[in-house]
């Protein structure tokens, strides 16, 4: 099947064209094509992602053809391949025009695969957004009814390991530790009964993050290890991105500053190169924060600023709580307490940006690294005040690295906790 093949596997697709493009203009001639173009768009969005330029022709094309013999259930597979391009490309309006027009005509024409996908991808807009609140009970209702369908169509990705990783990354950001790894556990069991290899690679590499986002870094790293293995058999370079990223970021972090860093750029350009530029501000993240792992905070803030400019452009919110306290963080790192004031502006702010959202792991972060700071300074009763709620706001989980953090904070500053 296509979904196991490495990238060579587009080479028959090239050649049934080349033979097809010599075949006079008729309906049975253009359906064939149809076909071809939407088989090519598949395979290049695995192997060079949904953002990749080529997609954006093939789909073209693949639209005129359909308009033209009125063929409904191809033009919804066009319209959800586009979403995926404009999403990819942070274009999230018109990644949303083409998921609402998909869903509108599912409706219509009975369509209950096309129309699982196209409120997918409106979930998954929504998350990137920032409203993971209201993206998780999205994704837990299309994942349900992906799992009623008596077939279950193939697919580049499959919806139900979609939602199941997207819907961990928004747990976890929303302060639900335990549940986020119940799901990125379940979701890579989930890919390799399928025998799906586009969705196994993905399934490691968020099971990769969740675990880092714990502080399980020796798992994660297992992880992110299976996810590249996977991804550079298949070819699958959007993935193959990730998962590098992921193992940059774990390899600074466990003493290997300058491998992690270079491993990071690296695997930073591969994710551009396929066109991509959602996800980028997370990325740049990662990137800084193994910059200042290697004493190098100044870069660091560089590629925050970076981010922050993406984030304003585009929209996309989800992590941007995240790269603010960062920002705080490389500060105090660069110029110690010389430049509190500030790096204390950029933790209120950040911390506020994460309470808006309702995200209680970032907003438990960023209390931790106000608490820090207001201890440094000699100002225990407001480290307490700012971190006590946060740290309660968590309802599960001892054991994951920042609540184990908290704890140690708040003992420092004279309060007591029960673990």
């Amino acid at each position: 099947a296509w979904r196991s093949a490495p990238a060579e596997a587009i080479h028959p697709v090239h050649d049934a064209w080349a033979v097809l493009r010599q075949a006079p203009q008729h309906a049975p001639r253009d359906r064939a094509e149809l076909r071809l173009q939407l088989l090519l768009a598949a395979r290049l969005i695995a192997t060079e992602g949904y953002g990749a330029q080529r997609v954006e022709r093939v789909y073209a094309r693949a639209m005129e053809l359909a308009k033209a013999l009125g063929d409904d259930a191809a033009l919804m597979k066009i319209l959800l391949g586009l979403e995926g391009y404009h999403f990819m490309r942070a274009d999230f309006a018109k990644a949303q025009e083409h998921a609402l027009d998909a869903g509108a005509r599912a409706g219509r024409k009975g369509g209950a695969i096309h129309g699982i996908q196209a409120r997918w991808a409106q979930a998954n807009i929504l998350m990137h957004q920032g409203e993971l609140a209201a993206a998780v009970p999205q994704m837990d209702a299309c994942r349900a009814e992906y799992d009623r369908l008596e077939h279950r169509p193939e697919a580049v990705q499959d919806p139900g390991v979609m939602c199941l990783s997207y819907s961990a990354w928004s747990l976890w950001e929303l302060g639900y530790p335990d549940q986020a790894l119940q799901r990125v556990l379940a979701v890579v069991v989930r890919a390799e009964q399928l025998k799906h290899k586009f969705s196994i690679g993905e399934a490691y590499g968020f099971r990769a993050a969740v675990q880092h986002f714990r502080g399980e870094n020796r798992a994660a790293l297992e992880s992110a290890e299976r996810a590249i293995e996977i991804c550079e058999e298949g070819g699958f370079s959007v993935w193959l991105a990730h998962a590098r990223i992921m193992r940059g970021r774990l390899l600074a972090e466990a003493g290997e500053a300058a491998a992690g860093i270079e491993e990071m750029r690296e695997a930073y350009e591969l994710w551009a190169a396929t066109g991509a530029v959602v996800t980028t501000p997370f990325y740049l993240a990662m990137r800084a924060e193994g910059l200042a792992l290697g004493g190098r905070p100044d870069e660091g803030i560089g590629l925050l600023e970076q981010a922050l400019s993406i984030v304003k452009r585009t929209g996309e919110r989800y992590y941007e709580a995240e790269i603010r306290r960062l920002m705080g963080q490389l500060i105090l790192q660069g110029a110690g307490h010389e430049r509190h004031a500030e790096a204390e502006a950029w933790l209120r702010e950040a911390h506020e940006c994460a309470r808006e959202r309702k995200l209680l792991s970032l907003s438990l972060r960023c209390a931790i690294s106000l608490a820090e700071l207001w201890i440094a300074l000699g100002r225990h009763a407001q480290a307490v005040e700012v971190l006590r709620p946060a740290y309660r706001a968590i309802g599960e989980g001892a054991g994951p690295r920042d609540l184990v953090r908290a704890r140690e904070c708040l003992a420092a500053a004279g309060e007591a906790v029960p673990h």
